[in-house]
């Protein structure tokens, strides 16, 4: 019959033939390839990764989707320890994804343990951000400033890792509030206070109610005889276990840098710049102790920093000098060549 032309019939060899004699290939999609087992999914599986990778080093590729995350690396890694390191493939009977597998985890999971800490709260520099806690409390972060906060049911703790903070407390007497920070423990029930930590030293000024102060030994409670008192219109500052003993304040207020404005009574340089340091964005360095330790009152705007390094000069035995990348040195006069 004519019509037998456009029929088909099944080879020996089971491949599908029309009655001209040419072949019919069924198409194989790539996904069923890698999910079949056979032999050669392995081979286009490689393929895939390779054709992957070399999309990474097409500018137009990073330039979309930027740099590769660490899950990306770690796929990639998984990818090349089913190869040998001079280049040799293992014999397809050895496990090579479970091994990868095994290896990408370890790598992982040291990473994740690794991982720099990321603090529950922090600010950018010249940031003032208000935190509400979920006892009612209020913290205010100053510029470039960290908190991490650990409530539980008999204790209400936070940790002031860098900056300064301004805390109003709710009142709980059954669960004390406490400050970790510098080495320092605070303890207060419901009060308003300040602290500032620059690294070195904590500043501690109360605005209302009573706040305890001591250090905070690991592992250990502090002794009765180390806890100093403060009250409204008292600060002190402490470093390690060296402290000063309680002040009073003077003419400057806990915590009115939340407004914006910075006032400073009798205070060293160094504690003005290390303010100053968290709203300006270029370094402020001062060469010298004694410059440091230089007393001035001031006050000026978070704003206004580079109003107020002008102003030095005029004041102390100073030199501002300014570098082409923004940054700031600050010199004794006397310290300077002929």
């Amino acid at each position: 019959m004519t019509g037998d032309r456009h029929m088909h019939r099944q080879a020996e060899d089971g491949t599908a033939t029309d009655v001209a004699g040419a072949h019919r290939h069924a198409a194989v999609h790539p996904a069923d390839m890698l999910l079949s087992g056979t032999g050669d999914s392995q081979e286009l599986l490689n393929r895939v990764w390779q054709d992957a990778a070399s999309l990474g080093r097409h500018p137009r590729y990073r330039e979309l989707l930027g740099q590769p995350t660490l899950r990306e690396r770690l796929v990639a890694l998984a990818a090349r320890l089913g190869n040998l390191s001079d280049g040799t493939r293992l014999p397809r009977g050895v496990p090579q994804f479970a091994m990868a597998c095994m290896m990408a985890i370890a790598v992982f999971g040291g990473a994740w343990m690794l991982r720099p800490a990321t603090p529950d709260f922090e600010t950018r520099v010249a940031e003032i951000r208000d935190i509400p806690l979920k006892d009612g409390s209020l913290v205010t972060l100053g510029g470039h400033s960290a908190l991490d906060v650990d409530f539980s049911h008999g204790e209400r703790t936070v940790q002031l890792t860098r900056g300064e903070a301004f805390f109003s407390v709710s009142p709980d007497k059954n669960r004390p509030f406490v400050v970790l920070v510098g080495g320092q423990r605070i303890r207060v029930v419901g009060t308003k206070f300040n602290v500032n930590f620059d690294g070195d030293h904590v500043a501690v000024s109360v605005k209302e109610g009573v706040v305890q102060v001591a250090p905070d030994p690991v592992g250990s409670k502090p002794s009765a005889g180390s806890v100093v008192t403060l009250v409204a219109g008292q600060k002190l500052r402490a470093g390690g276990t060296a402290r000063s003993l309680p002040e009073q304040l003077g003419g400057s207020e806990p915590g009115a840098w939340r407004s914006g404005h910075l006032d400073y009574h009798d205070t060293s340089l160094g504690e003005i710049i290390a303010d100053a340091r968290r709203y300006y964005p270029h370094p402020i360095t001062i060469t010298s102790a004694s410059l440091a330790g230089e007393r001035l009152t001031t006050s000026f705007s978070t704003s206004q920093v580079d109003q107020m390094l002008d102003t030095l000069p005029g004041i102390l035995p100073v030199s501002v000098e300014r570098m082409p990348d923004g940054s700031v040195t600050l010199r004794q006069k006397s310290a300077l060549p002929n």
